[in-house]
């Protein structure tokens, strides 16, 4: 039952951060500014303080002294790329992580540190001090700026898996000549080419959206956000402007998405264990038709011509599915052995191959239709 104060002047990230660190009986008290801190510190037991450190500058023994007022209280730095990390374990943070977070290894920090943060007597090193840089390191591997090239989507043989320098992968989608990724925890899009290596072409982020599933349908990339559930339409230019945007009905909840024309959709839930259909018309969304996933874990989506598959992320299968409103699957077929002790989600496809998302290493596999064994039994 650990509580936890996040200290942030953005709203935006006090609220994420709450969100993606919910569970296991957690609180959250948030605080804008230094003063807010000391008043909240003063008044309640908290077991834990992440802190931006342009509030940590504020008092220059901090986050030191911060114990003085409550004793074995434990001060996680948020950094910015670039900035001194080790400077603040020496002044007593526990430890530090750089923006953009990582959220695997956020969530490694906050852990690590909620396990008897009294017991700590001085700054943390090893694992976490590694953890500190690994969005960075991410951050700087990407590009800026939106360049559209036209290139044939079917790539030469690559390895069977490339590693993405980011994390939070959330959703996978093909387009001419591209293949774009979303990450829902740092706001960000990013397009790849679609070769040997998965090239990182550019990266574009904002603090107006929060992209968790992504479609392209043949002019245009679509965006959805289950935050405000809007899907929407943007533009192929530099600051990837939005084009329409339509709020979706309560029975259409989009984990992963895959376009079958302009304006209409395919869709799995992996809360409800749903396959559907809709489309968006007129500033409207209407669910055509849902049956029930026959994996109970629906973690991606992708047409080809003749066929609809899904992925069940958790045992690690693909399902081939005729394009009839019953959604029957038609084939399940196992997936290469060096991927199944791996947390999988999202999912595209052509004619050829599958790119599959392993979001817990930073990796994408390209799976060759030809490589598909039939499973010996569904789960």
């Amino acid at each position: 039952m650990a509580r936890i104060l996040i200290a942030d002047p953005d709203p935006s990230i006090r609220r994420t951060l709450a969100e993606a660190l919910k569970g296991r009986g957690r609180s959250f008290d948030e605080a804008a500014d230094a003063g807010r801190v000391l008043e909240i510190l003063r008044g309640a037991e908290i077991d834990l303080v992440l802190a931006d450190v342009d509030i940590l500058e504020a008092e220059p023994d901090w986050p030191a002294a911060l114990r003085m007022v409550r004793p074995g209280l434990g001060v996680v730095a948020m950094v910015g790329i670039g900035e001194d990390a080790e400077r603040w374990m020496r002044k007593g943070a526990l430890a530090a992580i750089s923006k953009p977070f990582n959220l695997a290894d956020l969530k490694r920090v906050v852990e690590g540190s909620l396990r008897g943060p009294e017991e700590k007597s001085g700054p943390r090193t090893g694992p976490i001090r590694k953890a500190a840089w690994t969005a960075a390191a991410a951050l700087l591997a990407g590009g800026a700026g939106w360049f559209i090239h036209q290139r044939s989507l079917r790539p030469p043989p690559p390895p069977a898996q490339c590693r993405i320098p980011y994390a939070n992968l959330s959703g996978i989608a093909l387009g001419p000549g591209s293949l774009w990724t979303c990450d829902w925890f740092n706001q960000a899009v990013h397009r790849h080419l679609p070769d040997a290596d998965l090239t990182l072409e550019a990266s574009v982020s904002s603090e107006t959206w929060r992209p968790t599933a992504l479609a392209w349908d043949g002019k245009n990339l679509w965006t959805y956000s289950s935050w405000d559930r809007k899907m929407s339409r943007r533009h192929n230019d530099g600051k990837f402007s939005v084009l329409e945007e339509t709020g979706l009905p309560e029975q259409i909840e989009p984990s992963s998405l895959s376009a079958s024309g302009e304006g209409s959709f395919w869709f799995c839930d992996r809360a409800s264990r749903k396959l559907g259909r809709f489309e968006i018309r007129n500033g409207k969304a209407r669910l055509l038709d849902s049956a029930t996933s026959p994996g109970s874990d629906p973690s991606g989506i992708c047409q080809t011509a003749e066929s609809a598959w899904t992925l069940d992320g958790e045992a690690r299968l693909l399902y081939r599915h005729g394009k009839d409103p019953g959604f029957a699957p038609a084939g399940t077929f196992e997936l290469p052995v060096e991927m199944r002790r791996e947390k999988l989600s999202s999912l595209a496809c052509d004619e050829d191959f599958f790119w599959i998302g392993a979001p817990e290493i930073q990796k994408i596999f390209r799976v060759g239709r030809e490589s598909l064994r039939p499973a010996a039994r569904r789960p």
